[in-house]
């Protein structure tokens, strides 16, 4: 099964009114279902520890939830977070030596542009895959910063076991006998990490940071580095905000589970 990690960063933008938004970047005749927006606290967070209410919830009321008290440690979350803020702040010409090849999503550029004429969100990508170690592309990891490629190493297999358990009390709740055939598939399954910044922009209201999708996943695990609440989540046929929480991991089950609890 397969299971992704986003690291997200949202910066903030002091106005500047001789910058303009790109044509390509431009949303502005683009009309969206996110028009729709509720305001909602959050979503509920769970301790590991009170797993069978956390896993009735996960796997029959909810899609998205959040994880708090899991099994990475507050360190590795901040170190993570450093690294990739540090690979962001890079010159352009050194990210670039990481840049995507054509007809691959792996490596530093942006996700799915299929055409010169697309239209294009307004966010910068680091997309590698981690996990086994024999589908790392090693020439699409960065160098730089230091400790980049070390750090991301043990955050893939920390959030390796959070998915792990994460199934396995999934299939316990759902009372399926095979979940330990389901723990086995997770502990051999594909981890991708995709990092996404949304740098400052001058007319935030014409620009997108990420289109409305879903995810292909078995899990997603999100991680925000920063406090400015931006994503989103469908429930009710509203958009609501998730309000980041420190320490807290995002949990977004996706397509593959839905049909795998079908």
């Amino acid at each position: 099964m397969a299971s992704t990690s986003v690291i997200t960063f949202h910066l903030e933008y002091r106005a500047n009114s001789s910058t303009l938004i790109p044509e390509r970047l431009s949303y502005k005749t683009y009309t969206l279902c996110m028009q729709r927006r509720g305001c909602f606290p959050g979503i509920p967070s769970y301790f590991v520890q009170d797993v069978f209410q956390f896993k009735l919830v996960c796997a029959i009321s909810l899609k998205t939830t959040s994880l708090i008290n899991q099994e990475v440690s507050d360190e590795l979350l901040r170190n993570m977070k450093e690294q990739a803020q540090e690979f962001f702040a890079l010159p352009l010409q050194e990210k670039k030596r990481w840049a995507q090849k054509p007809g691959s999503l792996e490596g530093y550029g942006q996700a799915f542009v299929t055409s010169p004429q697309q239209k294009l969100e307004w966010n910068d990508m680091l997309f590698l895959k981690t996990l086994p170690p024999s589908i790392r592309n090693q020439n699409l990891w960065p160098q730089k910063p230091q400790k980049f490629r070390e750090t991301l190493e043990t955050y893939s297999e920390d959030m390796r076991k959070v998915a792990i358990s994460l199934a396995t009390f999934i299939a316990m709740a759902l009372e399926i006998e095979t979940h330990e055939e389901i723990s086995r598939a997770n502990q051999e399954g594909t981890y991708e990490v995709r990092m996404n910044l949304y740098p400052p922009c001058p007319e935030s209201e014409l620009v997108i940071g990420i289109l409305p999708h879903a995810d292909i996943s078995g899990i997603t695990l999100l991680l925000e580095c920063g406090d400015m609440p931006r994503l989103q989540a469908l429930k009710d046929g509203q958009w609501v905000t998730v309000l980041p929480k420190h320490g807290a991991i995002v949990v977004n089950l996706g397509h593959i589970t839905e049909v795998c609890n079908i």
